[in-house]
């Protein structure tokens, strides 16, 4: 159950930052995803954890309605759909925030791009880059100022203007060699 309300959160997310228009920029660059066995989400994930046991019981009676449909019909039907998304608008504040300490949040390593403050959501940006050898350098920092104009668009505008606060953490960007290479 938290699982699907999880990815529908996401979903919310991919409308109000409009993370599509991110991916668009990530394909036209060349970045791979690798976020597997996902139709819906190529590039961005929802690292913030919740508590549903939060819920009021009518909360909870919601819940377990809309459960009943697999998570396929809650994303392609809109009228579901909908109805999910005005569920977490209501009640995303106290799945996601009811514990709120003023503290940050690790996500993977324990370092300070990994980490988001607890009053915020914290987005996965996944994404793998290929390079040949002797353009490494030149990709690398390339990609990284690609990555760092989407951080800082969707943190700082996108978030802002819709009244959140959202973290995105690089969340692997691994870098591989061109398979070519390998040969």
């Amino acid at each position: 159950m938290e699982d699907k309300y999880r990815i529908m959160t996401l979903k919310y997310l991919y409308q109000l930052l409009d993370l599509k228009k991110y991916e668009k920029i990530l394909e036209d660059n060349n970045l791979e995803s690798i976020i597997e066995d996902n139709d819906h989400f190529k590039y961005f994930t929802l690292l913030s954890e919740g508590d549903m046991s939060l819920f009021t019981e009518d909360e909870q009676n919601e819940m377990n309605e809309l459960d009943n449909y697999d998570l396929e019909e809650l994303l392609s039907n809109n009228e579901l759909s909908n109805k999910f998304l005005e569920f977490i608008k209501r009640t995303y504040n106290k799945f996601y925030f009811s514990n709120i300490k003023g503290e940050y949040i690790y996500y993977g390593v324990l370092d300070d791009e990994h980490m988001a403050p607890d009053d915020a959501f914290a987005l996965g940006i996944n994404y793998r880059i290929s390079y040949d050898e002797e353009e490494y350098d030149k990709k690398v920092i390339e990609v990284d100022d690609i990555i760092t104009d989407i951080i800082n668009e969707i943190q700082f505008t996108d978030a802002e203007k819709n009244n959140l606060k959202v973290a995105v953490i690089e969340n692997n960007g691994l870098r591989t060699l061109n398979d070519s290479l390998m040969k």
